[in-house]
C-alpha cells in the first residue's frame, strides 16, 4: 500500500471514529460509493479487535474530579469523547463536561478543534446556544465545562411521539434563530 492510500485511510478512519457506530455505514456508503477496495479496508480497521483495545474509554466514574467539578453521570459519548453531569462544587451547580479522550489529547489537530468548538461556542450568547463555564485539564484529561440542560434531546422526543406542526414550527424557528446567531458571529 502507498503512502498515499494508507494517509487517506486514516484519515477516514478518523473520521469514521468521530460517528457513532449506528451512523457509521452511511457514512462509508458515502465516502467509499466508488471505492470497494477502500470500504473493506475501513471496514476491517472498524471492526478490529485491536483497534478498540487501542482506543481505552474516557470512562469516569461517579465521584470523580475534574478540577472543581464532581462527576454525577454519563450522559452521552461519541467521537469526540463523552458528556458528563457533574457538579460544580465551588458554585454549587450542576454542569454538563465534555471530556476528550486521553488518546485524542496526544493529537494535536483533534484537541485545537476541540478548544476551538469551545472558544466559538463561548463567543455567542443566545437562549438556543448553551454557554461555555470553562476550558480545562486536569491530570491529561482535556474537558470542556458548560451549563447544563435537564431535558430530552430532539432525537429522543421526535422519537417517543409525533409531533404537531405548531411544536415543529417553534423547534424550527429556535434552531434558525440560533443558527443566525452563529452566521452573524462568522460561524456558520
Amino acid at each position: 500500500m502507498s503512502p498515499e492510500r494508507w494517509q487517506q485511510i486514516k484519515t477516514l478512519l478518523e473520521k469514521a471514529l468521530e460517528i457513532p457506530p449506528g451512523q457509521r455505514t452511511a457514512f462509508l456508503d458515502r465516502v467509499c460509493a466508488h471505492d470497494a477496495e477502500m470500504r473493506n479496508e475501513l471496514e476491517s480497521l472498524l471492526s478490529s479487535s485491536f483497534l478498540h483495545s487501542a482506543i481505552p474509554p474516557v470512562t469516569l466514574t461517579r465521584g470523580s474530579k475534574l478540577g472543581e467539578y464532581e462527576v454525577r453521570t454519563l450522559i452521552g459519548s461519541g467521537g469526540m469523547g463523552e458528556v458528563y453531569r457533574a457538579r460544580d462544587v465551588r458554585l454549587g451547580r450542576d454542569v454538563a463536561i465534555k471530556v476528550l479522550p486521553v488518546y485524542l489529547s496526544s493529537d494535536r489537530d483533534r484537541l485545537r478543534r476541540f478548544e476551538l468548538e469551545a472558544q466559538a461556542t463561548a463567543t455567542l450568547n443566545h437562549p438556543n446556544i448553551l454557554t461555555i463555564h470553562e476550558v480545562g485539564q486536569d491530570d491529561g484529561r482535556h474537558f470542556i465545562a458548560t451549563e447544563f440542560i435537564d431535558g430530552v434531546t430532539l432525537r429522543a422526543k421526535m422519537a417517543e411521539r409525533h409531533l404537531e406542526i405548531r411544536e415543529l414550527l417553534d423547534i424550527a424557528i429556535q434552531i434558525a434563530s440560533a443558527l443566525e446567531e452563529a452566521h452573524s458571529a462568522g460561524i456558520v
